[in-house]
């Protein structure tokens, strides 16, 4: 299912640079698992084959319509009974006509992956390379050079990025993250412009070991003095106390971090969904009441992006609200706690039972 369309006039890569994008994101395609030819016999039944070319051709109407989202959902219908380069390369085309070049990017290198391992689709094969350095073109670059260059993980906001030396950026703000075992995260921001090329060294640290526990001076016999005993012996309750309370406002403080972080880009996806509605919807007082094919799959997005949006306020607010509750049981054992320790003698509990002709009465009493 291929189609020649006439393919734009476009420079070479901006560098060697995208060629190697290209390799990375062409092995990952292969990896991803066996791409088969087209042409090849298939478990698709004659009457889904025929179902999928008539997808084809409708989506090629819209396409000379410039319809680029229905015909994305046309061809990734076909898409589903069988695997072709030009449907693969008209899905790009599609996404690159809305702006999604990373999306674009993907589709190309894997229609390139299904030629590389034997589909024949000349027409295709060359507009693959005018497309790809299209794609580039408004793309950033970014190269990480990561020391120690042990295995490590990139991650672009939470989504984990492409493996490979460089990391196509969409432009705009993004939040580059590394992890690797045994090492801290490294976190940085940027903003990507348009055919722009970073490279960046990054130093990864190590975790630091755990200290070591002191160990107990010797003792050159005899008992240990009395104050010391009565220390040993005595219940820390109010040490207790504490370390429970601060261990209250540390979870409260995380969870509010992770409320805030989530929050933060759920809005970023509600916004981002949000245009993609305003934008196919234009004209409609309410797009996402009654959706259109076009738009049931942004108001899906947009619907989702809100529900984790919402999820993330109620952590941050039970975050906050953990928090302060801590940290006033802090101040209370701070304040109201006395920190003078009684007599040895004085931690140990005393219990008084007694009765009276109407029943009877436990009394408790202790150092707390």
């Amino acid at each position: 299912m291929a189609r020649s369309v006439p393919a734009p006039t476009s420079s070479r890569l901006a560098s060697l640079g995208g060629a190697a994008l290209l390799a990375a994101l062409l092995a990952s395609s292969l990896a991803a698992g066996a791409p088969t030819p087209s042409g090849a016999p298939g478990e698709a039944t004659p009457a889904a084959l025929a179902e999928a070319r008539d997808a084809f051709q409708r989506a090629l109407r819209l396409y000379d319509e410039e319809r680029w989202a229905e015909a994305s959902e046309l061809l990734e219908r076909a898409l589903q009974v069988k695997e072709t380069p030009g449907l693969r390369y008209h899905l790009g085309h599609c996404a690159e006509q809305q702006g999604l070049l990373l999306e674009a990017l993907q589709h190309y290198s894997r229609s390139q992956a299904l030629i590389t391992a034997g589909a024949e689709a000349s027409d295709v094969q060359a507009l693959l390379p005018p497309a790809v350095a299209r794609v580039l073109a408004q793309l950033a670059l970014l190269r990480l050079r990561v020391t120690p260059a042990a295995e490590y993980v990139v991650y672009l906001g939470d989504q984990r990025a492409p493996s490979g030396p460089e990391l196509p950026l969409a432009p705009g703000a993004h939040v580059v993250r590394i992890e690797a075992p045994g090492f801290l995260p490294w976190q940085r921001e940027l903003t990507a412009q348009a055919g722009e090329r970073l490279a960046w060294d990054v130093q990864l640290q190590p975790v630091p070991a755990a200290p070591a526990a002191p160990s107990a001076p010797p003792r050159h016999g005899g008992a240990p003095p009395p104050r010391a005993a009565a220390a040993e012996t005595g219940w820390p309750w109010r040490t207790t106390a504490l370390i429970g309370s601060a261990g209250v406002v540390v979870v409260g403080g995380g969870l509010a971090v992770l409320g805030g972080v989530r929050r933060s880009h759920a809005a970023t996806d509600v916004t981002a969904a949000q245009q993609r509605v305003d934008t196919l919807g234009a004209g409609a007082p309410q797009p996402c009441h009654a959706p259109t094919a076009a738009l049931a799959s942004p108001c899906r997005d947009l619907a989702t992006a809100a529900d984790d949006r919402d999820a993330a306020t109620q952590l941050l607010t039970a975050g906050v609200i953990t928090a302060a509750a801590g940290a006033v049981a802090t101040a209370g054992v701070i304040w109201l706690w006395p920190t003078a320790r009684p007599s040895a003698g004085a931690y140990a509990p005393r219990v008084h039972v007694g009765a009276t002709p109407s029943g009877g009465w436990l009394h408790l009493q202790a150092h707390f």
